[in-house]
């Protein structure tokens, strides 16, 4: 009777410890990355009244007689089982998603594990447990890149870290060309030169050809003002001319003359004698002549003009006095010339010296038939006016030197007029900001009629120069890649890309799935910056805790295997946390079994109490 009052105590007791290993998994049901414990139970050693025997040719065999001596704790379990990721935003925070993996970190010299991804930033940038400091281990990284086999490191972002600018070395263009390009005639041309002024091509320049890169004499005479002797203004546009020289108006369509005895009359018969100031008319002498033209204009003849003859019928010309020369450049004379010749569209401006001028650039005023489009002209190719010619298009390259500064070269594409699938690319020379090309440089671009595809011409290289204030000049040269091009019916949409970057200052920082810490750059490039280290063991529930959700290896857990999340199979939810993986549910079903069992060991030691108090009893009775 003694016997069951110790077997149903070792009941209490151990129902009693099962009973706090489930108020300690409520209690942390929402403490991060806590994994819960369960309580197993086995017999103890039993007290043997009879041992078994075998069965001989007179009896069978016979159990033995055994009585348990009560019950023990057989195992305190922890179930590592992954609980589900809460999100926080913040990019600090790591929820492992496998029932294996462990964070590392450290206090000096001592290592611990954990499942808390509570992680932040100290005042130095190192990356530590959030509450306790301990430092999260992993590989820092040089120049953006990991050793992971070394030894782990305290994790650190330096978040004074600059990225050292990239020069491009290649553009890539890509997109499409259009198939459906049409020549069209050139309306009108305007000439951008190197000194920044602007130059229209006269309506009657119609037999030169203009480019850019090459020159042009701001000194063509492009029109003539003409004072002529009978006082009147007009306007030259072709041929050549001197003072003296007549220029004809409207034909006559009668002359009034004036007589000596101061008596007019009016000649109007065509074809008649001609007349002139000073000649005899009958009997009197002419001393005044008034034409009228047919274009109702009226012109008075000088009276000092003694020597030219006028006809009805034929045309009025008057002597040029003067010239006042117009140029291309836009200068007009602003006194007559009075002993020049002078031919419209040749460079004999007396007043100026040979120009020649560079053309940095054109714009063309195109005809379609209907409408009037504007398109640029593109070096390596002359333009005449009233000729034709197709659309150009240009795409513009953002380009970085040594020192990260960005630079714009223009990228030009037109279809070469009268070979179908041919288009030329350019880069003309010039000064872009502080950026210099020195030679434009030109690709012929060919490409399959039938599929659309580049066939030939797919790169060219293009050399730059930038001079710095501080005496350093940038020489570099930069590939133009046009394989991705296309030739297809639709839009133009050809764009470029470099391969360059600025300087870039540290930004932001931010954890992937692999563990790889990524730092992101003003510059909009990003860098890793080092590699989070993860522990496995063959035994994880064998590990031994340490309070602060922190585990240490024990002689059951195994050795620590580090390495890499990929290395172990193990990925993280960025910006959560692991939750607690108690199950109420189990927890409050296993509360009850739990206390069931105490108050029926509790029950066992009442009723052996009972027995033992009606055998002392007896003795009184």
């Amino acid at each position: 009777m003694m016997r069951s009052l110790f077997t149903a105590v070792s009941g209490l007791k151990n129902h009693q410890t099962r009973m706090d290993v489930i108020g300690n998994n409520i209690a942390n049901v929402n403490t991060t990355g806590y994994k819960s414990s369960r309580v197993t139970f086995a017999d103890t050693l039993s007290q043997t009244l009879s041992g078994a025997s075998s069965s001989n040719g007179n009896v069978g065999g016979v159990d033995a007689k055994q009585v348990g001596l009560g019950m023990s704790v057989s195992s305190i379990d922890t179930n590592f089982t992954h609980g589900s990721a809460s999100s926080t935003g913040n990019n600090t925070d790591m929820a492992i998603d496998t029932d294996n993996g462990l964070f590392v970190v450290k206090d000096g010299d001592n290592t611990y594990y954990t499942r808390n991804g509570n992680f932040t930033l100290d005042d130095d940038g190192s990356l530590v447990m959030n509450g306790s400091g301990l430092h999260l281990q992993g590989w820092n990284a040089t120049d953006g890149s990991v050793n992971p086999s070394g030894d782990t490191q305290n994790l650190k972002i330096n978040m004074n870290s600059t990225m050292q600018p990239k020069p491009t070395s290649a553009v890539t263009s890509s997109g499409n060309l259009s198939a459906d390009d049409t020549a069209e005639t050139i309306k009108n041309i305007k000439l951008t030169l190197a000194d920044g002024t602007s130059i229209t091509v006269p309506s009657t320049y119609t037999s030169q050809a203009y480019s850019i890169g090459g020159t042009v004499d701001k000194n063509q005479v492009t029109s003539l003002k003409a004072t002529l002797a009978d006082g009147s203004t007009t306007t030259l546009t072709s041929g050549t001319y001197a003072t003296g020289d007549p220029v004809p108006s409207a034909n006559i369509s009668s002359l009034k003359v004036t007589l000596s005895d101061g008596s007019t009359t009016t000649l109007d018969t065509t074809g008649g004698p001609s007349y002139k100031i000073g000649a005899t008319y009958g009997t009197l002498t002419i001393t005044g002549i008034t034409a009228n033209l047919k274009d109702g204009s009226t012109k008075i003849v000088p009276t000092s003009d003694t020597t030219d003859s006028f006809t009805v019928g034929s045309a009025y010309q008057s002597k040029i006095t003067g010239l006042y020369p117009t140029t291309l450049g836009g200068t007009t004379a602003t006194t007559p010339d009075t002993t020049n010749s002078y031919t419209i569209g040749s460079s004999d401006y007396p007043y100026g010296t040979p120009d020649n001028s560079n053309i940095s650039g054109m714009t063309l005023t195109l005809s379609d038939g209907t409408n009037t489009t504007t398109s640029s002209g593109v070096y390596g190719s002359s333009y005449t006016l009233g000729g034709s010619t197709y659309p150009s298009y240009a795409t513009t390259a953002t380009v970085y030197d040594s020192l990260g500064a960005a630079h714009s070269i223009p990228v030009s594409f037109q279809r070469t007029s009268g070979t179908g699938d041919t288009w030329l690319a350019s880069v003309a020379p010039g000064t872009y900001g502080t950026l210099t090309i020195p030679s434009g440089v030109t690709q012929t671009l060919t490409f399959d009629g039938s599929t659309g595809k580049l066939t030939s011409g797919g790169s060219m290289s293009v050399n730059m120069t930038v001079p710095y204030p501080n005496g350093a000049t940038q020489n570099q040269q930069i590939s133009l890649d046009f394989s991705n091009l296309t030739q297809y019916s639709g839009e133009n949409n050809a764009s470029a890309t470099g391969d360059g970057y600025a300087a870039g200052f540290y930004k932001d920082m931010s954890i992937g799935q692999d563990g790889v810490i990524t730092i992101s750059y003003t510059n909009g490039q990003k860098q890793t910056g080092g590699q989070i280290a993860i522990a496995s063991f063959n035994n994880p529930a064998g590990l031994e805790k340490e309070g602060g959700s922190l585990y240490s290896q024990s002689n059951n857990s195994g050795t620590a295997r580090m390495g890499t999340f990929t290395s172990q199979g193990v990925t993280v939810t960025p910006g959560a946390l692991e939750m607690s993986n108690v199950d109420i549910s189990n927890e409050f079903s296993d509360m009850i079994v739990t206390q069931r069992g105490f108050q029926a060991n509790s029950k066992i030691i009442t009723v052996s109490d009972e027995m033992l108090q009606t055998l002392i009893n007896m003795k009184q009775s």
